[in-house]
């Protein structure tokens, strides 16, 4: 998972142990390592619904960015 996402085990880890102490994700021990699964097929709805909303927000900001640049410029005349 840390190569996937570009995060330091370290900082995934800790991530993990958040999601887990909320009961988001469960882990399974095996040997030295842990394979960690969703509690419900809910948690990755929500994320889903979540990432649209960032993406459908980014495409907003992006525009209005664009309708900024086409704006006439005041002479300072």
């Amino acid at each position: 998972m840390a190569e996937r996402t570009g995060l330091a085990k370290a900082n995934l880890s800790q991530h993990l142990n958040v999601l887990k102490a909320r009961g988001l994700v469960h882990c399974e021990k095996c040997g030295t390592f842990c394979h960690y699964r969703l509690t419900s097929p809910k948690v990755l709805e929500t994320c889903q619904i979540v990432r649209g909303l960032i993406l459908e927000q980014m495409e907003l900001t992006t525009q209005q960015r664009a309708e900024l640049v086409q704006l006439p410029q005041k002479d300072s005349a």
